[in-house]
């Protein structure tokens, strides 16, 4: 399995955002550290993950369950969620749809 990712991520302020009334935006961007959340089951996809991202400086949370997922993503706010299909008790999709 080849897996290849490269983010980059910029803050946005609210006020920077663009309106219909004005057409205009800002450009008043910073970048920051993303938060990335990834769920699966499996231990060694996590860490496979795991060493993949480490050396894009973001913050990253895991979590094995849908239900962990959920507690994590309430509390971290992530940016991005890498989160896998078939799990137990609560899968991917099932997971998605509580987000």
């Amino acid at each position: 399995m080849t897996l290849f990712a490269k983010l980059q991520f910029q803050h946005i302020k609210r006020a920077d955002i663009r309106t219909k009334e004005t057409n205009t935006m800002h450009d008043d961007t910073e970048a920051t550290q993303a938060k990335i959340l990834i769920v699966d089951d499996k231990a060694a996809n996590l860490d496979l993950l795991r060493e993949m991202l480490a050396s894009l400086d973001h913050q990253i949370f895991f979590a094995t369950s849908g239900a962990k997922a959920l507690e994590i993503a309430t509390s971290a706010q992530p940016d991005l969620v890498l989160l896998d299909v078939m799990m137990p008790e609560m899968d991917g999709f099932e997971t998605c749809r509580r987000f």
